[in-house]
């Protein structure tokens, strides 16, 4: 199965939450030339990945519920995932954003 002479084959990730560099490695490839779409309930791994978008949920009553979509350059977005992790800040920083 191919797109425009690329494979379209699906990459599954499955990582445990300790070891979000690790995943991050294996999604980074240079050669590679394809869409990733990641799920986690790690803020840390969009900063790591320096994410073109970042579409953040909430869930209330058992309900997701979109609340912004931005790319990781976005004020708004980098204040929420700050907010989110206990050293926000220090993070952006050592991953140079």
């Amino acid at each position: 199965m191919s797109w425009n002479g690329l494979p379209c084959r699906p990459i599954r990730v499955r990582r445990g939450s300790s070891d979000v560099e690790g995943a991050q490695k294996g999604l980074i490839d240079p050669g590679l030339r394809r869409q990733v779409i990641v799920t986690t309930n790690d803020a840390t791994l969009p900063v790591m990945a320096d994410a073109e978008l970042v579409i953040p949920l909430e869930v209330r009553e058992d309900h997701p519920r979109v609340i912004g979509r931005a790319s990781i350059d976005d004020r708004s977005l980098r204040d929420m995932i700050e907010a989110t992790l206990d050293n926000g800040q220090e993070v952006f920083k050592q991953y140079g954003l």
